[in-house]
């Protein structure tokens, strides 16, 4: 099953797109030789756009869904590493699962649903070997248990991070306490759900 279809992957594409730029153009983020992180890569429309605006940088691609794996593989950069494995704050195999209906957690896989359920590889992101400056991460309510690999993020200058508004999972609270204990400050929603956050 294609997690999202490639008229979708159009439309998030503009937004993503509209985002990265901002994050350059008004905020200022422009590290040289950039090294991002797209944590829940999904199908790519983040990693195109950060490819596009950022034409120096290292960019690197954490997605465990085989179905978006299949997606995100079209692009092809030498820029782009892959990584398929999601990120987290030990190393383990979790299930993630989408309800039936489609309705919770805007149709796409997390480690909170059951149903429609598949098992896929994580990894303690403080063992990766980058440290990026960027990050981008849309993860489905594993964002606070990422948020506690403090050695991941010692070079982080921005996040933009996914905090749903209707809080699905009750994570936003947490999610934020620990973007502050990383030494963030929440900067201006750059979309409905879409938050950017400044060291």
């Amino acid at each position: 099953m294609s997690l999202l279809t490639k008229n979708m992957k159009s439309v998030l594409k503009s937004s993503a797109l509209n985002q990265v730029k901002e994050l350059k153009e008004k905020y200022g983020v422009n590290p040289s030789n950039p090294v991002i992180a797209d944590i829940g890569a999904n199908i790519g429309y983040f990693c195109e756009s950060f490819l596009e605006i950022y034409s120096k940088c290292e960019l690197h691609a954490y997605e465990p869904h085989p179905d978006n794996l299949v997606e995100l593989k079209t692009i092809q950069d030498d820029r782009l590493t892959i990584h398929e494995y999601g990120l987290f704050d030990y190393d383990g195999e979790f299930t993630i699962g989408m309800r039936s209906d489609g309705k919770s957690n805007n149709g796409t896989y997390s480690i909170f649903n059951t149903e429609n359920s598949i098992n896929v590889p994580f990894k303690n992101a403080d063992n990766e070997v980058i440290r990026p400056h960027i990050v981008k991460m849309d993860v489905e309510g594993a964002e606070a248990n990422i948020l506690e690999c403090e050695d991941f993020f010692s070079e982080t200058q921005a996040i933009l991070i996914e905090l749903v508004y209707k809080d699905d999972f009750g994570m936003n609270s947490k999610t934020e306490e620990n973007l502050k204990k990383l030494g963030f400050k929440y900067k201006q929603h750059l979309g409905k759900n879409d938050q950017l956050w400044l060291r």
